[in-house]
This record gives C-alpha cells, structure tokens and sequence, in this order.
C-alpha cells in the first residue's frame, strides 16, 4: 500500500475529513491551511470523493502552476466564467457584484474546490484571499434567505502565502497539523507492514520511528531500513533529507533552538487550530510538528543539522524505553513465576535473601516482587539452581539493558535482536 493511501486510513486524517464535510454540510466556505509536509494532493482527491459519494457536485479550478508566466486571471472573472454569470456593462467587477448575480433558484453545482493558491503573485492571493472573505459573509445572507450558497474550498500550503482570509460566520480556516500521535504514526507503520510477520525488526522500527519523526511521514519513509542506525549514523542520514528538504543549518542559526525546546515540552495544540507564533514560521515549512504525547517538536533533521545529538539520542531512547521495559519486566514476572511453581511461595527464602532490607521485605511478602539484579545474582551463585542455567544469559542481559535505558542511555539494535533471541530459547512471547 502507497503512503498516501496508508496516511488516509489513520484517524487524525479522516477526522479532518469529517470535520470538513460537516462544514461543506452546513454550507460554510473552508480553507485548511497545511504545513510544507502535508501531502494535499491525496488527501483533496479523497475530500472531493466523499464529499461527491455524498451527493454533492463538486468543480475544479486550477490557478496557475509553478513557472508559468502568465496570470490566471482575478477570481471575479475564473468565477464569472465558471458560473456563466452574464454582466452588464455598468455593473462593477467585484467579488460582492459577482455574489449578487450568482443564480438564486437552482445552483449548477454545489462545492468550488481551488487548488493552486500558493502558486500565485502575493497580490493575486490577496485577491483570492478577499473572494473568501466576501463570499462567507455573502453566505451568510443567502441562508438567511433560505437559500443555499455554493462553497469555495481550498488548501493552502502557509509556507507558500503571506497571511490568510480572516474566519467569519460561514468562512472556516482549519490548520491541518497532520500526524498529531506517536500513535498513529506506530499504526502508520504497522499498516504499511501488512501481513508480514512480526519480528525484532518490525517492532524496533515501529517503537523508533514513531519516536523519532511522527509528524513527518516522509522521513519515516526515508528511514525505513535504516532504523538499525546509531546515533552518528542517523545524524548523517537525516542531514542528507535535510539537503532533500532544502534546509540548510543557516537557515535555524537566528533561532533559539534549546529555548523553543524548553517551551514546547509544556504546550500541547489541538488539532484545527493556529500554531502558536512562536514557532508558527518552522511549522509552515515543515521543521517543527506536534504530537499529543511529546508536544510541540523541532524536526530530527533540524537537530542533525544544528548538532544537536543529546536530544537525537534522547528521541532514540524513549521509543526504546516503550518498547523494552515493560518487555524485561514481562520477562522478570514470567521467570519469578516460574521459580514460585516449582520451588514454592517462599523460595527467595531457600537460599539467600536480597541485600536491600526493602526488597527482602518485599519478596517474603511477594515473590513476584524479585528484581533483575537480585535474579541474576541467585542464577549465578547457587548451585541448588544450576538446573536453571538457561535463565542466566537472560537474567544478565535483562538486567543490563534495564539499567542502562533506566539511566537514560540508548541501546543499540543487535543488542535488543539477540535479546529477543535468548528470551526464546527459555520462553514464548
């Protein structure tokens, strides 16, 4: 399945589509103003789809394309020649004449969909920008009138255009944050596998990369197969999008980087509304993004490109931490149940006790309570638990690898493959 055809089945897409159609429904005039990242060109096919299963005739006008040369014309005169609105002479060419000599008894259509916006002269957007603006309020008294108005419906890349039509009554601008959930993009990422069988890969990749770049699916496509990287190597992987991306590190050296990070970590937008302007112009071009469980976010490119790997690394680590912590510690409880059914309830009690008084008192109470580091010392040292050898390679490694994401170091990939490897042997999971 394609990327985009994968991104239209996650959730935060087709709520915006139904929060689009519901606008379309009560005949309100929409522009969703997208990031650079916004893949708009899917995402209007399947908004003009629905919108028409719906029963709703939808038109297509196409401003100018990049580099071409000549105007497409003013908004009056592309709607004129759309409707067949006949003028007279005298009649003033403006966007409230053009409403008053639209058809009132029968619409030829009911949705004007424009793409292209971004493409025009800053006058021309102005102009288009105005259209909208008269138009919802025109809107307005046609459903005052009983009537239903045609609705105009556009989207617009912000990085592209120099300000947006102001909202009114039957004029709604919804900003369009994309991907808003490490969630959604872990799902992103389990669509896009399909039947293939889980394994290490899959599910290191999963965790990592919905981690690491949730709010841009193309990067999530570029490090497909390279999610086995460490750090300095992800650094050299993600300045090459970079220079794909056209951002270059002089392009951030006037932006405080760690004092936006400071602030983003307590602020969390919601879906359709404005990005804060503090980082209003690095959303418009794609280098910052939001998801609801980490907030308001710099690209990973961008921190590759201003060196800044603690917090790369950091990114690295708690998608790992996710994804092998309650693993071990699934692991831990199997093996103390194990011991508890062969060797009884008080079997903590048999050889030696943990050094800790506190964890002494919590075995005897519960044996399930044991630790990785008192486990591993028992499998090690008591010989009336040499049948158990197989359990110690897992013990050790368990513990390892707990202590060291537990201090907030990231692991490496073969490390968690042969994990996986020495957990089957002793057990299924």
């Amino acid at each position: 399945m394609g990327t985009e055809a994968t991104l239209l089945k996650l959730p935060g897409y087709q709520q915006l589509l139904d929060r689009l159609v519901e606008d379309v429904r009560q005949r309100r005039s929409v522009v969703i103003a997208v990031p650079a990242l916004f893949h708009g060109i899917a995402f209007g096919s399947m908004l003009r789809y629905r919108l028409s299963s719906l029963g709703f005739d939808v038109r297509d006008v196409v401003l100018a394309m990049t580099g071409q040369d000549s105007s497409p014309g003013s908004p009056v005169t592309i709607l004129t020649q759309l409707l067949g609105i006949k003028w007279e002479s005298a009649m003033p060419r403006t966007p409230a004449a053009l409403i008053a000599q639209m058809p009132k008894d029968h619409l030829p259509f009911d949705v004007i969909h424009i793409t292209g916006i971004g493409d025009l002269t800053p006058s021309e957007q102005s102009a288009w920008f105005e259209m909208f603006e008269v138009w919802g309020q025109a809107s307005q008294n046609c459903i005052d009138q009983g009537e239903d108005p045609i609705v105009l419906l556009a989207i617009v890349p912000v990085s592209s255009v120099d300000g947006l039509p102001k909202p009114n009554t039957h004029l709604a601008i919804h900003w369009f944050w994309g991907i808003t959930s490490a969630l959604e993009a872990r799902l992103y990422c389990r669509i896009k596998q399909g039947d293939e069988q889980p394994s290490a890969l899959s599910r290191w990749r999963e965790y990592i990369l919905s981690s690491l770049a949730a709010g841009d699916i193309d990067l999530i496509e570029f490090l497909w197969s390279d999610v086995r990287l460490d750090v300095s190597s992800l650094i050299e992987r993600l300045c090459v999008y970079s220079e794909k991306q056209g951002w270059s590190a002089a392009d951030f050296k006037d932006i405080d980087l760690r004092s936006l990070m400071r602030w983003e970590r307590h602020h969390n937008n919601r879906q359709g509304y404005s990005p804060p302007p503090e980082i209003l112009a690095m959303w418009a071009c794609g280098a910052a993004y939001m998801t609801v469980e980490y907030g308001v976010e710099i690209h990973p490119s961008v921190l590759a490109l201003c060196h800044m790997e603690e917090q790369l690394a950091h990114r690295l680590w708690r998608g790992q931490a996710e994804l092998i912590l309650p693993l071990i510690d699934q692991i831990r409880l199997q093996l103390c149940g194990y011991l508890t059914t062969k060797y009884g309830e008080g079997w903590p009690s048999l050889w030696e006790l943990p050094e800790s008084p506190e964890e002494q008192k919590a075995v005897i109470e519960n044996p399930l309570a044991a630790e990785w580091g008192y486990l591993d010392r028992l499998l090690k040292s008591r010989r009336e638990l040499h049948a158990e050898r197989r359990w110690a390679s897992v013990a050790a490694t368990a513990r390892r690898l707990r202590n060291q994401i537990a201090h907030y170091q990231p692991i490496h990939y073969h490390e968690f493959e042969a994990f996986l490897n020495q957990t089957r042997s002793v057990l299924s999971i």
